[in-house]
Order: C-alpha cells, then structure tokens, then sequence
C-alpha cells in the first residue's frame, strides 16, 4: 500500500468520529430543513424583487418585507435571526426605481391560519411575505392569503413551491437556485421582467 493511500484512509478514519458527533447532535428535524445560506438567499431574495416592475406602483416607496416564521421549531427559528440579519443589511442597500425596502419579524406560535397571515398582512402593511417553513398545511395558508391580498411570497425550502408558494429561493445539486411559478406570480399581481424569469427554474 502506497504512502499517500495509508494517509487518505487515516484522514477519512479520522474524520469519522466527527461526521456522527454531528449527526447524532442533530434534532430529528434536520434532515427537512434544507436553507441556503442566510446571506445567499436574503442576496437572491433582493435580486428578485428589483426585477417587479409592479412593487412602486403597489407599494409606493417602501415595500415591508415580512419573515414568518414558526418560534416552535428550534431549527426555523435559529435560522431565522440568522436569515433575518441578513435580509436588513440588504434592506440598507437595497433601492430599485427609487423604491426602498424595511424587514419585519412576523413570528407565529405552532401554527398560523390564513385569516391570521391576512391579518399580520394588513396590520404591517406587508408587500412580500418569505416563510421558512416547510409545513404544508402553513405553506397553503400563507399562499391563499397572499394572492387575496395581493402581495408576493417566497419560500426557502425545499418542496414548499408544491403548496402554492410564487418564489423559491432553494438547494439544487449543492448549489443556489431560483425557481418561479409564474401563474402564482400573476394572481398575487406581479410583474416581473422576462430577464429574471430566463434565470429561474419554471415550476408548475
């Protein structure tokens, strides 16, 4: 066995003891908790809304953006102020045909109906609404709500563009990717640029 083999197999042995110190650390929740890095997803997040021609004349000259999330689920919520920190530093730098945007907290107690998002919609005069969960039945919720109120969403994980979701901002093969349902993109009264929609993923 050659020197630089025996090395290879100690550094892989070496790393054993590590790689199941961090699985077995892990909630069982985990494994369906697949973000992005916060920074990267409140960046695409930023980078899909300069391209709504119709956030001005909706919205005025400040678009809130809403992060709702589950205070319930440690692993939603750690990423949460993680994600939320990150979304207010592109908020400071963020301008688009002199529109600005302000980031709101919009934190729920396991489980949230839609006359509930509506709510949270109306009292912070919300324009688009990012959920971090991965709930199903939260997901279809928020999605009802936000094409009655006319407003865009976004979710960050994967499989929530099943529950009627317009924007993903999601992993694909270790790498980020936007996805876009158009049609939801249009109830919720959007107008987004064929440009950014040549650089998303269409999903039915």
């Amino acid at each position: 066995m050659s020197v630089h083999l025996k090395i290879a197999m100690k550094t892989r042995l070496g790393l054993l003891p590590i790689l199941l110190a961090v699985f077995l650390s892990c909630p069982a929740v985990c494994p369906a908790q697949e973000y992005l890095p916060a920074k990267v997803s409140a960046a695409l997040i930023f980078k899909i809304l300069t391209y709504d021609r119709s956030l001005p004349e909706r919205f005025g000259k400040e678009v809130r953006i809403g992060v709702l999330y589950d205070r319930q689920q440690s692993a939603e919520e750690a990423f949460a102020r993680e994600f939320i920190e990150g979304m207010q530093a592109g908020a400071a730098k963020f301008k688009s045909d002199g529109l600005t945007a302000r980031v709101e907290k919009l934190a729920y107690d396991g489980g949230i109906s839609p006359d509930e998002v509506a709510a949270l919609i109306r009292e912070q005069n919300i324009g688009v609404i990012v959920t971090l969960s991965n709930d199903g039945a939260v997901l279809r919720d928020v999605a009802a709500a936000t094409r009655a109120a006319k407003v865009n969403s976004v979710c960050l994980q994967q499989g929530c563009l099943d529950h009627g979701i317009a924007f993903g901002v999601l992993i694909k093969g270790a790498k980020p990717k936007m996805f876009v349902n158009v049609p939801r993109t249009r109830e919720e009264g959007s107008n987004y640029s064929s440009k950014l929609l040549t650089l998303c993923e269409k999903v039915n």
